[in-house]
Order: C-alpha cells, then sequence, then structure tokens
C-alpha cells in the first residue's frame, strides 16, 4: 500500500470517526499540532536524561490517547488516568524545582526543547477549546493538556537544575 492515495488533493480529509471534513476543519488543526508536539517531543526526548525520557515517552504514547479521543469520544476512552499520572509527576518535579513565576526559555537545549513542547500544548489546548464548543466530552483531553503544559514546564526546569549540579 501506498502512502501516496492523493485522497486529499482536494483539501479534504477523513476523520477518525469517518467524516470527510476539510483541512482546515478545527479537529484537523487540532490532530496537527498533536502530530507537531509528538515530534518536538521525539527531538527533546534526544536531548534529556533517562528519568525524562521515560516521561517524555508516555506523555508520547498519551497524546495519540488524545487525539483518538478527540476524534471519535463514543470509541475511544477518556484520559482521566493519564491526568492523574501527570499530576503525580508535577508534584514530585515541584518538590525538586518550585515553580518560578517567569523563565526566559534557553538556558540548555534540552531545557528550550521541552519549553518548546509546552507552547505547542497550549497551541494544541486552544484548539481543543473550539472543538469543545461543541463536545463537552472532551472536557477530560483539555485538562490532560492544560496539565501536560505545567509538567512540561517544571520539567524544562528540572532539566536546567540538572545541567547546573
Amino acid at each position: 500500500m501506498s502512502v501516496v492515495t492523493r485522497n486529499g488533493d482536494g483539501g479534504v480529509t477523513r476523520s477518525l470517526n469517518g467524516k470527510i471534513v476539510r483541512k482546515d476543519h478545527p479537529i484537523i488543526e487540532f490532530f496537527g499540532t498533536i502530530d507537531e508536539l509528538n515530534s518536538f517531543l521525539g527531538l527533546a526526548k534526544i536531548h534529556v536524561g533517562s528519568k525524562e525520557k521515560e516521561i517524555v515517552k508516555r506523555v508520547q504514547r498519551t497524546l495519540f490517547k488524545v487525539a483518538a479521543r478527540v476524534g471519535d469520544p463514543e470509541r475511544y476512552p477518556d484520559v482521566s488516568d493519564d491526568t492523574s499520572w501527570v499530576e503525580e509527576v508535577i508534584t514530585s518535579l515541584e518538590e525538586r524545582v518550585g515553580t518560578d513565576d517567569f523563565v526566559v526559555p534557553g538556558a540548555s537545549e534540552a531545557a528550550a526543547l521541552l519549553d518548546v513542547c509546552r507552547t505547542v500544548t497550549r497551541r494544541a489546548e486552544r484548539r481543543l477549546t473550539t472543538i469543545l464548543r461543541g463536545d463537552p466530552r472532551l472536557l477530560n483531553a483539555q485538562i490532560f493538556l492544560n496539565r501536560l503544559s505545567d509538567m512540561l514546564f517544571l520539567l524544562a526546569r528540572s532539566v536546567e537544575r540538572s545541567n547546573q549540579e
């Protein structure tokens, strides 16, 4: 089977639930942002230590679940358990690094990449907010993304601190 299908040449694509939508539809914008986030996380993963690498791997797997849930909330499960895990990681990171109000990104390459991931997560959350207006079943996916951006902020600070020690 070829990657080239020509099905999208007219500016439309098929969503997870089988509906044909324009490529600029909010749900396709959301999927694209999640894909971008997952790619940046892959890049960040190369530059972090083993403990952070395991966290990033789990986040990457969870992003597939989030996208599936948003694409077809009838068929795919909620991500509340994943949100609880992120909150546990946040608690652990807060104990290590505290919480600074404002940080200028770039203290290290790894931390800067995690900060890029954080900002892309925020964009994904904004895209999902548009979709959420039509489907409150997606609220837990939005909560996950909100917590994820907090976790990525703290993970970047933790990486910076590790580089300073």
